[in-house]
């Protein structure tokens, strides 16, 4: 397992990187890269990772990325980033992913809103799915990331109805498991199986409360989370993954006033275990730092997993 340092796509950033791991992962933030950044990223980095976020980098509000919008224009410019930054991917010719965050179904109106039934978000991430492995073209370079319930932009509803377990995942698709979103859904939907569940949704809290679909697998291991303790869950998940895991997004998680933040040294879960249950290729620090040229905080978990996997 190989370790990538995290960067944005602030050149600056990129240039304190060089020499400090096996190789890269750029943060894209709504950004198609330019020719600029890919002539550095090739002569300085021989592995190379993109990742998309779920939002283009807006004020004063998020625009949140999603290829099936009823918004041509939102639409559009989904599909637009998307391609054309992984195009520059792979005019790199490395050996790195690219991640995009498994979400197609954003809402971010603030409006009455019709709830979907389990078939529309079905026939949803279908869609998602097949427009993601037309991408691929089966080259196995895309690697599909899950994510936590969450909402912006103050909505009061999750901003996709898929994407937090890995039964949502596509078995020809590469996972990036991002090890704090995982905890985070777990712990979430332990606190959701004890409320009122109406109609497959439940009201869930991070920033405000919210309503989040709630089916089936969710309620099962909601219910497993609420009786054993998460690091030992993620340990059997990542290893029960295989080789299906490319990439870890490595973190720890802090409980806050009562709601898991992710983005630590240390916290909640046994890192070391959960990790050396893996098959990834590499694995990528996230975490939070003062000053993201000199990033001491990333350093240190560089040096971590540097003794762990030697």
């Amino acid at each position: 397992m190989e370790i990538l340092v995290k960067s944005i796509t602030n050149l600056e950033q990129i240039k304190s990187r060089i020499g400090l791991a096996d190789g890269i992962e750029i943060a894209l933030f709504g950004k198609v890269p330019n020719k600029e950044m890919i002539s550095l990223l090739r002569d300085n980095f021989d592995i190379v990772n993109f990742e998309t976020s779920d939002a283009f980098e807006r004020k004063p509000v998020y625009r949140l990325i999603d290829p099936f919008s009823d918004d041509e224009i939102l639409s559009q410019d989904s599909r637009r980033l998307i391609e054309e930054s992984f195009n520059m991917f792979l005019s790199l010719q490395n050996k790195g992913y690219f991640t995009i965050h498994n979400i197609a179904s954003c809402r971010q109106k603030i409006k009455q809103y019709q709830l979907p039934s389990i078939s529309e978000i079905e026939e949803r991430k279908n869609l998602f799915h097949n427009y993601i492995r037309s991408l691929d073209g089966g080259n196995g370079v895309i690697s599909l990331e899950n994510v936590y319930p969450n909402t912006v932009n103050k909505c009061p509803y999750d901003y996709g109805d898929f994407g937090k377990l890995f039964d949502d995942f596509p078995e020809n698709l590469g996972i990036t498991f991002d090890i704090s979103h995982y905890a985070i859904t777990l712990a979430m939907y332990a606190d959701g199986v004890k409320k009122e569940i109406k109609n497959n949704f439940v009201p869930l809290t991070r920033e405000i409360n919210f309503l989040s679909f709630i089916g089936g697998k969710e309620i099962e291991v909601g219910k497993e989370a609420g009786k054993r303790h998460l690091s030992v869950l993620l340990e059997e998940r990542i290893q029960r993954l295989d080789n299906r895991v490319k990439v870890i997004h490595c973190s720890n998680v802090k409980r806050i006033r009562d709601v898991y933040e992710d983005g630590f040294l240390s916290g909640i879960l046994d890192l070391s275990k959960i990790i050396k249950r893996s098959k990834a290729d590499y694995i990528v620090p996230e975490v939070i730092d003062d000053d993201y040229i000199k990033i001491d905080n990333q350093r240190k978990i560089i040096a971590y997993l540097k003794s762990l996997l030697k």
